[in-house]
C-alpha cells in the first residue's frame, strides 16, 4: 500500500490497470484528498484516472523515478550502442518474464549489466 504522495513522475506503480505496471507522467492534485493519474500502460498508451484517499489501498509504488533513471529509452540514446545492445540482449536472455522494458526486473538486470 503506497500513500498518494509517493505517485510522482517515472514512478512504476502496481494496481491501477489489472496485472501490470504503469509509468507515472503526471499528477495533478485536487485538494488533498484526489487527484488525477497520468500514466503510460506497458504498451506507451497514455491514460487518466482520478484517484482519492479510498484507493490507496490498492496502490503499490514498485520503484520510484529519478532524473537519471536507467531505462531502455535511456540505454538506447546513451553514448555506446554497443554497450546497450549488449545490455538490452543480457536482459532478454537472463530475464524470462521480461517482456515489455518497463519491468522493474529488466531495468535492474539492465542496471547490473551496465557497470
Amino acid at each position: 500500500m503506497s500513500s498518494l504522495e509517493a505517485l510522482q513522475p517515472n514512478a512504476s506503480v502496481r494496481g491501477i490497470l489489472p496485472d501490470c505496471l504503469v509509468t507515472v507522467v503526471s499528477v495533478q492534485w485536487f485538494g488533498s484528498e484526489a487527484l488525477e493519474l497520468t500514466y503510460k500502460n506497458p504498451t506507451g498508451r497514455v491514460a487518466n484516472e482520478l484517484l482519492y484517499r479510498h484507493d490507496e489501498a490498492r496502490l503499490d509504488v514498485v520503484e520510484q523515478g529519478a532524473p537519471g533513471a536507467l531505462t531502455a529509452m535511456a540505454i538506447c540514446s546513451g553514448s555506446s550502442p554497443k554497450r546497450s545492445a549488449s545490455a538490452w540482449r543480457i536482459c532478454l536472455t537472463r530475464c524470462s518474464p521480461c517482456i515489455r522494458p518497463s519491468s522493474s526486473r529488466c531495468r535492474t538486470r539492465l542496471r547490473q549489466s551496465m557497470r
